[in-house]
């Protein structure tokens, strides 16, 4: 990929697991030694998160289910919050996901890729998340925390399967390219996997 500029960071608004924190660090520790200029820091998402919720609820209002108790419970709430939300409030929240994309999209400006986490924590078990449908919306945002931001702005990541926790679980590392920046982001994923080929990883305790 020659050599690029790259930033990374594990700071989110949630707890990250000190160990996907310290992976994370060292595939930058790896970058730096292919030769890339490495820096951490990040952009700032956080407004991302409340306007993305007004647009998703009003989506899931719009969908022509007739009767709302086949849908999961915490959908089934989403759509309910949805009736609520006025069209002046959704075009608001679109206009505000094009501001704020905007200036998230800015910080690739001085970077060609951004490295994170994929996920906050490692994978919890069947029926952990989002047992109680009040709450698991935020639950789910929070889980997504790394990866909604390139969902609203639109920009092209991947996830790469470079790390295994102690618990013998996997650990995405998430790699986020400029606007139609794919080529780069698997440039350097090509570049990784041949410096640390993920089919030689520890993977005791998937199953």
């Amino acid at each position: 990929p020659g050599r690029l500029r790259i930033a990374f960071s594990s700071d989110a608004d949630v707890a990250v697991d000190p160990e996907i924190a310290s992976r994370v660090r060292d595939v930058a520790v790896l970058c730096e030694q292919l030769g890339h200029e490495v820096e951490e820091c990040c952009p700032q998402t956080q407004a991302l998160r409340e306007l993305q919720v007004v647009v998703f609820a009003a989506h899931m209002a719009a969908q022509p289910v007739s009767d709302r108790s086949l849908l999961d419970p915490a959908n089934a709430i989403a759509a309910e919050f949805g009736d609520g939300i006025s069209a002046s409030d959704y075009v608001r929240a679109i206009d505000g996901l094009h501001a704020e994309s905007r200036g998230v999209i800015a910080f690739w400006d001085e970077y060609d890729i951004l490295i994170t986490p994929t996920f906050p924590q490692t994978a919890p078990r069947i029926g952990e998340m989002g047992a109680d449908p009040a709450t698991a919306g935020q639950e789910h945002l929070d889980w997504l925390s790394f990866t909604y931001p390139a969902n609203c702005t639109g920009q092209p990541a991947v996830s790469l399967p470079l790390a295994t926790h102690s618990n013998g679980l996997p650990i995405g590392i998430q790699l986020v390219g400029p606007p139609q920046g794919e080529a780069v982001i698997l440039a350097l994923s090509a570049q990784l996997e041949a410096a640390q080929p993920w089919e030689l990883r520890p993977s005791a305790g998937w199953e």
